[in-house]
């Protein structure tokens, strides 16, 4: 079971060239969950940010603001395809490697 996921709707600026990526935590086992790069598609839309965002149990959310379009395409209300390569830290000092991915909806 991943250790968190996407909220649905995300909000997108009003421009249209960027998204804020967020979603919960899930805990189970693990101490520290840092969000290394997230990536959200829609039609000819892509945002790229790598924030590197470590978390520390017990927080809820993570959120990553403004992730950025990479190229000409623009967001609109919809669904779109949400990713996140995510390093999780476990109890045990073990860490792994998650990949997020999710089928979500965007707003303004």
């Amino acid at each position: 079971m991943p250790h968190g996921n996407f909220d649905s709707p995300m909000t997108i600026s009003s421009s249209g060239d960027s998204v804020e990526a967020c979603g919960p935590l899930i805990w189970d086992g693990a101490t520290t969950i840092t969000i290394e790069h997230v990536e959200i598609k829609q039609g000819s839309a892509d945002a790229e940010k790598n924030p590197n965002l470590q978390n520390q149990a017990p927080q809820e959310e993570w959120m990553v603001q403004d992730v950025p379009c990479t190229g000409p395409g623009r967001f609109h209300d919809g669904s779109a395809k949400a990713e996140a390569t995510v390093r999780v830290v476990l109890q045990n000092g073990t860490t792994t490697t998650e990949h997020w991915e999710e089928d979500v909806q965007l707003s303004h």
